[in-house]
């Protein structure tokens, strides 16, 4: 991680929230792609374009993701400064089973994501594609909090089983790839301590569904080959 996760939840909280509102800044997408790198190989002519200039600019980017890009790893933090602080602190919440933080974490994940697609800048699907690989890792975080979803391996019909988690993750990757294998036998780990309530489990899940929707078919496709089987 960039830095360890402070003692005092305090201030792990302002921290958030200082977070939000610079990630509120109308240029979020630019400042996330600072400088050119193979990612990326039709940089931005000027290091801060305009509006009308970062529409066009986002959809001439051709997306190639590795396994460096798709984790919290240090490429991706430096390649998506911003964005890669969010999901740290996400990462951090969700380690440290702090419900308060956790549901800040999460909130704070899905206000950024809703703002994007609010956004008509990004309406272009390329673009949402490009905006959508900046929170790429946010699936294997919700893949390795599976066990503290709400509801999740209850007996309940009405839960959230692990059929229907595995189901969520995997729908969209595997109709793309047309593969019938069968999902891992997921039941048979062991419970967290922690489950998150309804509506952090729900929040949670739109934001994966919303990076589901939007990334590249292609680019989906080769990041799940990629993949460990365990996973």
């Amino acid at each position: 991680m960039l830095y360890q996760a402070t003692i005092e939840p305090g201030v792990s909280q302002l921290r958030l929230e200082f977070l939000r509102i610079v990630c509120s800044h109308e240029h979020f997408v630019t400042l996330n792609l600072p400088f050119p790198c193979p990612l990326y190989p039709t940089p931005p002519s000027s290091p801060t374009p305009s509006l009308s200039s970062i529409g066009s600019a986002l959809s001439t980017y051709t997306i190639t993701i590795g396994n460096s890009m798709a984790e919290l790893s240090t490429a991706f933090r430096q390649q998506h400064f911003l964005a890669g602080l969010v999901l740290s602190e996400l990462a951090l919440a969700l380690e440290g089973g702090d419900m308060t933080l956790i549901c800040q974490a999460i909130d704070t994940t899905r206000d950024l994501i809703a703002c994007h697609d609010s956004d008509t800048r990004y309406d272009e699907a390329s673009c949402r594609s490009a905006i959508a690989a900046f929170y790429l890792p946010i699936v294997g975080l919700i893949i390795g909090a599976l066990q503290q979803l709400h509801g999740y391996g209850s007996e309940d019909s009405s839960s959230f089983t692990p059929d229907v988690a595995m189901a969520i993750a995997t729908s969209s990757i595997t109709s793309i790839m047309g593969s019938d294998e069968s999902k891992g036998d997921i039941a048979s780990q062991k419970s967290k301590p922690h489950q998150f309530s309804l509506e952090a489990t729900r929040n949670l899940l739109v934001c994966l569904l919303w990076v589901l929707k939007n990334m590249d078919c292609e680019v989906l496709k080769d990041w799940w080959a990629d993949q460990q089987s365990a996973r």
